[in-house]
């Protein structure tokens, strides 16, 4: 009677062989799941894969799952792309370390990379950044007759535009620089007729 030892702890997945059959060295015997390192393969654009490198944190949800989350990091980025019908894609893999039993291999996965981090920055949200030439500006409050010309009327308001310096953006909120202060009033949604205004909040991550 022969023996497999298997070359780490895992969990049978698949038997391909009876009892009684013959084995030979193209059919596997089964199929051993290693558990200890789970990982998640997923392919990125060019653009994409540019701001992606070794080691660096994901933060990784499974819908089915409901609550569960966990982090792990960037184990693998492919050095040559894949094209398949005229699309560019590159091959990326995240691991993560998770002994929940409900995670099941195969599961679907949503991945959060983080790119960049920075602490305690001044946020405001993208639908209060407006392009103007190469930068961008706020829209910030300004009481009649304050600065603007004319009479003032009761309770009338206008707006004046604020040059920014960006920083980093999570697509939701981006990183001011300068220009605005913790406090500032801006106009949230500059493009509605009737925008609504917000103050700045402290310092946020």
């Amino acid at each position: 009677m022969a023996s497999l030892k298997a070359p780490f702890d895992g969990i049978v997945a698949t038997v391909y062989l009876d009892p009684g059959n013959l084995a030979n060295s193209l059919t596997p015997a089964l199929k051993l799941i290693d558990r200890n390192t789970l990982h998640v393969d997923l392919k990125l654009s060019e653009n994409d894969v540019a701001r992606v490198a070794l080691d660096q944190p994901v933060k990784l949800t499974i819908n089915s799952l409901n609550g569960w989350q966990t982090e792990g990091k960037v184990g693998y980025v492919a050095p040559a792309a894949e094209t398949t019908n005229g699309v560019v894609t590159y091959a990326v893999r995240a691991s993560f370390a998770d002994n929940d039993p409900r995670v099941k291999v195969g599961m679907t996965a949503d991945l959060d990379i983080v790119t960049a981090q920075k602490d305690n920055v001044l946020l405001v949200p993208n639908s209060a950044l407006l392009p103007k030439g190469t930068g961008r500006v706020a829209q910030v409050p300004v009481a009649a007759g304050q600065g603007t010309p004319g009479p003032a009327k009761p309770g009338a308001s206008t707006t004046r535009e604020v040059e920014v310096q960006t920083g980093l953006s999570d697509g939701t909120q981006t990183e001011i620089l300068s220009g605005l202060q913790e406090g500032d009033e801006i106009v949230a949604l500059p493009s509605t007729i009737a925008p609504r205004q917000m103050s700045l909040p402290g310092m946020g991550n």
